[in-house]
């Protein structure tokens, strides 16, 4: 395990960005993937030259940024809080967030704030996709950046779980993802471990009284491609799609924000 060998006042780093920056560079190089990986890559090819962008839950492993490339962390839990819930990583050193809020909405960050937005294993964890992909979108300025680490599902625990379709995330954009969170449960519990039918119903109930977080959606690299040019389509995303690469058992999906507001509601122009 890496041993924390640095690690500021919660004081200090609260109330000096120069520490922060400091710090959380610290603790890129300790979590840095290879030159060969494609979070590495596709950070030099689109964030060199960037100044300030933010990354959500980085935690212990935040993705590369260029040499003079900074990022601001935003959490929904406190270093704290989190390793508390994942024991198995309470030795290593963790990005410090400066601002703890729920990554779907972003609520705490002003419009056109950043230069880039990374969130890495996250968007699988949303109920409604595209409105949090709208919520991305608007943080970030025009002509930036936003790259999503996503798990291709062959590879991993949903292995064996239906593909979301697109009919399904544009039906939960238009009239709420509410309806379909218990369907959500009973399908990952099915697909991922092995319960009778009555504790299916007692473990389906628990996550629903608690609201627990999980793989709402599936994708293989191809089926997300098709969701993203379709949203951009049917005018809910504001983007461009620069390309999806697969790196390992997930992919890489880079968006570049427009300029101006290209787009309405069913065309794209």
């Amino acid at each position: 395990m890496r041993k924390a060998k640095y690690l500021p006042s919660e004081h200090l780093l609260l109330s000096s960005e120069a520490l922060r920056d400091d710090y959380n560079f610290f603790v890129r190089n300790l979590a840095n993937p290879r030159p060969a990986n494609q979070r590495y890559i596709l950070s030099e090819k689109y964030l060199s030259g960037a100044t300030r962008g933010v990354e959500l839950g980085g935690f212990h492993a935040p993705n590369h940024l260029p040499l003079g490339c900074q990022a601001d962390y935003i959490d929904q839990a406190s270093i704290d809080d989190l390793k508390n819930r994942f024991p198995e990583i309470n030795d290593l050193n963790c990005v410090y967030s400066l601002t703890l809020d729920d990554g779907q909405k972003l609520s705490k960050v002003p419009s056109e704030y950043y230069a880039f937005l990374i969130a890495n294993h996250m968007i699988e964890h949303v109920e409604d996709v595209i409105t949090t992909i709208q919520n991305h979108l608007r943080v970030i300025k025009p002509d930036g950046y936003i790259l999503y680490a996503v798990p291709d599902k062959r590879y991993t625990f949903d292995a064996t779980r239906e593909l979301t379709t697109y009919e399904h995330l544009k039906d939960e954009y238009l009239n709420g993802s509410e309806k379909n969170r218990k369907e959500h449960y009973i399908d990952f519990l099915k697909h991922t471990a092995h319960y009778d039918d009555e504790e299916l119903l007692i473990k389906t109930e628990k996550l629903l009284q608690e609201h627990k977080d999980t793989h709402f959606h599936v994708w293989e690299s191809s089926t997300f491609e098709k969701h993203i040019k379709n949203a951009i389509n049917d005018g809910f995303i504001n983007a461009t799609l620069l390309e999806i690469v697969p790196n390992g058992i997930e992919f890489i999906c880079v968006l570049k924000k427009f300029q101006t507001e290209k787009v309405a509601q069913g065309t794209l122009s």
